[in-house]
Order: structure tokens, then C-alpha cells, then sequence
């Protein structure tokens, strides 16, 4: 489940996959209600999915990856809360598990970053500005899972970072701004890594990383240099199964909280403000239900950060709406 504007009205509008061959919208009405799905079919059952404008006509598409098909398709917004469903293309490698949506060669067109389990390599697509995009070149990385963009050493230039499950590692690849990587730095962890997230969790504008162990019921983050190093992680407790991680400012403190989904426990972690070597709070939020889908925004208009959650028992989306006292 993904979050943004696809109708253009600056309200919140959320995008499932299903588990048919088949995704849907739900546009917000911007009280923390939506409207009743619109369904659009694909040639493919969808696995993850990621948002950008990937025609430059300030419209937001899609890229959805097809583990099963070894495919991409591209879902191109029209602006009013429809796609038009492109033809799927080759992920160019077996397994397709992520995508990750930016621009590495710098010329303003979006591309896309996409690991191809199966096939040991992550795969780099330039985007010709038009909706579609052409592989440029893999990157070989063991079991890649999840992906995710920053830039790690501070030269401006668009870098990455890919957990490798069954190798306990994180692989950092620092760009060169041209659409080429250096050769993969690879990061220790103490078990399988699986959803990978960035952001500066302690104040001193370097970018951090933070990582779920979905089978060992933690999190770990690791503090960046700025260099495109980083140091030894810090984990933390969470529930079972720790998946998806989401973060953002809960609390209008002005720092990175973390929220972590834990699946097999039906509740969520909310780690709140880190300071150097530990988070200010740890909150555990039950939630009653099973999910695979979180997502934070501002759903209700109220300059607060909601929770919204996949409920696959009853087929349905549950918002949670933030009432922290705090945030202004």
C-alpha cells in the first residue's frame, strides 16, 4: 500500500495491491474517510509497488513489480484518480521483490531501482520521460530484498542501500551521478535483514538506516558517518515479525520517530525520538489485526501524521488517526 495525491485536489488518496491480478485506489475525502475503490486490472498478480511522475506531466504513476512474472508494470495517472495500464516489461532478472523511484543520471526523468531476488543482482532502468525506461545495467547483490535511496556520503549524487537476507548483510552503492554505482559496501548484521528504511534519527543531518529482522523480532539502526559509512547497529526489541517499517514526526518534536508493523503479533512498535544511543520512548500500539500494508500521512487535514493499515481478514483499510497534543 502506497500514499499520495492522485486525483489532484491535495488530499491524501491511498493504493492497495490485490491479491488478484488487480490494484485499487481509494480517494480521500480528506476527514479520514475515501471513497469506495476503483479497481484497475494488470496482466500480472502485483507483489510491491512505488509512486512517481514517470511521463514529467506532474501526474502521478506507478510501478508495480510481478515476483512471479519477472515483470514491471507501469500504471500512468491521469490525473483524476484513473491509470492507464502500460504493457509489463522484463525486471531483467528472476524475482522482482522491490523498486525504488529517483533520478540517478541527473537529467531531471525518473528511473527506477529495482532487485531482482531470484537473480543475485539489482537492476538500474533509466527513464526516457515518457513512461517507459530501458535497463541500463545490474549490480550484483545476494538475495536482495527491499531497497531503499539517500545520499550516504553527501556529494549530491543519488546512492542506495539493499538488505541481503540470507547473507546478514546490508549492501550500500555509492553513485557516481551518471546512472553507475561503485562497487557494493557491505554491513554486517546479526541476523537476516529484511525491510530497509533511511532517514537522520539523530539530529546531525546524516542520513541513518534502519533495518527489520523479521525473524529475529528486532530492529537495528545504523548511524551514518556521512561518508557513506556507517557504525556497528544498535538494535532494539520489537514484536513478532517485524514488516513494513514506516517513519516520520508522530510527535511535532522535530525528529525521525519509527513505526514498525509486527505482523505475526498483530500490534505495532512506535519508537519515538533518538538521541545518540537509544529513542526517547518506546510505545506498543495493539492494533488487532494481521497486516502486511502500513503507510503514514496526513489523512483528516489536521497537520498530523496518521496511520493507515491493510486488514486483509475483513478486506478493508483502517485509519488510525493521530491525537498527540503536541504537534502544531
Amino acid at each position: 500500500m502506497i500514499q499520495g495525491d492522485f486525483n489532484g485536489d491535495d488530499i491524501l488518496d491511498l493504493v492497495v495491491c490485490t491479491k488478484t491480478n488487480s490494484i485499487s485506489i481509494l480517494l480521500g475525502y480528506g476527514n479520514g474517510s475515501f471513497a469506495k475503490l476503483k479497481t484497475f486490472s494488470l496482466a500480472l498478480r502485483p507483489f510491491l509497488m512505488v509512486a512517481g511522475d514517470f511521463n514529467r506531466d506532474k501526474r502521478l504513476d506507478l510501478a508495480v513489480t510481478h515476483i512471479h512474472g519477472d515483470a514491471i508494470s507501469i500504471l500512468l495517472g491521469d490525473g483524476n484518480g484513473s491509470f492507464i495500464v502500460q504493457r509489463p516489461f522484463s525486471s531483467g532478472g528472476q524475482g522482482p521483490w522491490s523498486a525504488a523511484v529517483t533520478d540517478v543520471n541527473k537529467d531531471n526523468r525518473m528511473d527506477l531501482i529495482v532487485t531482482n531476488q531470484n537473480s543475485n543482482h539489482v537492476g538500474i532502468f533509466l527513464g526516457y520521460g515518457n513512461g517507459s525506461f530501458r535497463m541500463y545495467g545490474t549490480l550484483v547483490t545476494r538475495d536482495s530484498r527491499h531497497v531503499a535511496v539517500g545520499d550516504f556520503n553527501r556529494d549530491k549524487k543519488v546512492d542506495f542501500i539493499v538488505s541481503n537476507f540470507q547473507d546478514h548483510l546490508i549492501t550500500v552503492f555509492l553513485g557516481y551521478g551518471n546512472g553507475n554505482f561503485a562497487r557494493g559496501k557491505t554491513f554486517g548484521t546479526d541476523s537476516n535483514p529484511f525491510a530497509v528504511v533511511t532517514g537522520d534519527f539523530n539530529g546531525d543531518n546524516r542520513l541513518d538506516i534502519v533495518v527489520s529482522h523479521s525473524n529475529r523480532n528486532r530492529i537495528s539502526v545504523f548511524i551514518g558517518y556521512g561518508d557513506g559509512n556507517f557504525a556497528s547497529p544498535i538494535t532494539f526489541p520489537t514484536g513478532l515479525y517485524p514488516f513494513p517499517i514506516v517513519t516520520s514526526d508522530l510527535n511535532g518534536d522535530r525528529r525521525t520517530d519509527i513505526l514498525v508493523n509486527n505482523v505475526n503479533s498483530r500490534t505495532m512498535n512506535l519508537f519515538i525520538g533518538f538521541n545518540e544511543t537509544n529513542f526517547t520512548s518506546q510505545i506498543t500500539l495493539p492494533i488487532g489485526i494481521s497486516t502486511l500494508g502500513a503507510v503514514l500521512g496526513d489523512f483528516n487535514g489536521d497537520y498530523r501524521q496518521d496511520i493507515a493499515i491493510t486488514n486483509s481478514l475483513h478486506g478493508k483499510i483502517d485509519v488510525l488517526l493521530n491525537t498527540c497534543h503536541y504537534l502544531v
